[in-house]
């Protein structure tokens, strides 16, 4: 029996209600699972909580960071306000995007120094979460925690970052497979092979010292690899 206009008409409608259905369904499985990339909490954790939870207990952290310095205080007004819980980068324009990359650059240039205090790590838990920075802004934030390469931390974060790794960091690729910490001679090697990664990591140490952020440890840690690197 050939089946009449109207029957198709039906059946196309239920196949696209089912087809909606799945890819809804899909949609929603793929946020859970982006929302439970977290660099604190285990991931079932992660993903049971809501942005307004979240936002009390990263905020604490970054109030804290800004006792022990004041210039973090202007991100109180940015990616650390209110609004930043209903900020959604799929749905900024380029020019929001790129306004907002600058922000966050600044602050992982200013933050690198503390990144092994808890008030700091909270604050980053925001910005991965909110913003998810491991997928935005990959280069500020490793080149931030590169001075911290043999903590589990980094261990942590490269478990966040995606499959496909910019050219100056393909380094790294065999040890988030593996679950390990790099060592520093691959961290030397890269910078003396990889022209990219050696300006890019040059670069945001210069920002470091000229911003005022740097510590005797990441002085240590720059002299560590630019020097090897560069003779």
């Amino acid at each position: 029996m050939i089946a009449t206009s109207f029957e198709m008409t039906s059946l196309q409608q239920q196949l696209a209600a089912i087809a909606a259905k799945s890819t809804h369904q899909l949609d929603l499985k793929a946020q859970r699972l982006a929302h439970g990339k977290s660099l604190l909490f285990d991931t079932r954790t992660a993903v049971s909580q809501d942005f307004d939870t979240l936002y009390q207990i990263c905020i604490e952290g970054f109030e804290e960071l800004c006792h022990l310095d004041e210039r973090f205080m202007t991100y109180g007004m940015s990616i650390f306000s209110e609004q930043s819980k209903a900020e959604d980068r799929g749905q900024m324009t380029k020019s929001e995007n790129e306004k907002l990359d600058s922000v966050l650059c600044d602050f992982f240039i200013l933050v690198s120094s503390r990144l092994l205090l808890k008030p700091a790590q909270k604050s980053v838990e925001w910005l991965v979460r909110r913003f998810r920075v491991h997928e935005y802004n990959l280069e500020p934030l490793l080149l931030a925690f590169l001075p911290y390469h043999s903590t589990p931390m980094f261990m942590k974060l490269l478990g966040l970052l995606p499959d496909r790794l910019p050219s100056s960091f393909k380094f790294l690729k065999p040890y988030i497979n593996a679950g390990s910490n790099p060592p520093t001679h691959v961290i030397i090697y890269s910078a003396t092979n990889n022209s990219s990664f050696f300006s890019a990591f040059n670069k945001f140490m210069v920002n470091i010292f000229t911003m005022n952020a740097h510590s005797s440890s990441l002085i240590s840690f720059w002299t560590s690899i630019s020097a090897p690197a560069g003779s």
